[in-house]
């Protein structure tokens, strides 16, 4: 196990890609500072799907799709795996989610765009 975390941890080409991709200062359809998971979660992610070798994994509330990325790049380097990634448009639930957060931190996904 160390070695895939070791592997994705290093990959500078990849992490400078989600560096990019998550900065606040990009236009993103989600503000990943709020929405985004952290870190450690990704890499086990991508660890558990570099040792297991899954043929077919389901990923549900995909938001921004970081979680995705880590996913689909073990896939790639294990060169199998399918991914479906399920996800609810952003302005079905933003209205539920008004309460928890200030309204300058919520973003819409316009509706032409597909979340992740």
């Amino acid at each position: 196990m160390d070695k895939y975390i070791a592997e994705i941890l290093t990959d500078t080409q990849f992490q400078n890609n989600i560096e990019y991709k998550t900065s606040t200062g990009n236009e993103r359809p989600f503000p990943v500072r709020i929405l985004g998971i952290d870190t450690t979660a990704c890499v086990a992610l991508y660890t558990l799907c570099r040792a297991a070798e899954p043929q077919l994994m389901v990923e549900t509330d995909v938001a921004a799709g970081i979680s995705s990325s880590y996913i689909l790049q073990a896939m790639s380097r294990n060169n199998c795996g399918m991914l479906y990634s399920i996800d609810i448009p952003w302005y079905t639930v933003k209205e539920n989610w008004k309460p928890f957060l200030p309204d300058d931190q919520l973003v819409d996904v316009p509706i032409e765009k597909d979340s992740g």
